[in-house]
């Protein structure tokens, strides 16, 4: 079966702004959030991109919770 890991992290910079995301549409939405490249997030983060840029969640629309591989109902 495997080993599976999820990492998943909600960044903000103050109560108010995570309340209002758990809080919207898109949360409801999307709960899980979007896939991302580490590599590709440690160019960004190593090139001195403004961290309100790379902390920016991407939206990709409506995204249910996944299921559990190899789990039975």
């Amino acid at each position: 079966m495997g080993n599976k890991l999820e990492s998943q992290v909600d960044n903000f910079d103050n109560l108010e702004d995570h309340n209002s995301f758990i809080t919207s549409v898109q949360f409801e939405e999307n709960p899980v959030g979007t896939d991302f490249d580490p590599a590709e997030l440690k160019k960004r983060v190593e090139s001195g991109e403004d961290h309100a840029s790379i902390k920016r969640r991407i939206e990709i629309g409506p995204r249910p919770f996944p299921s559990m591989v190899g789990a039975k109902p």
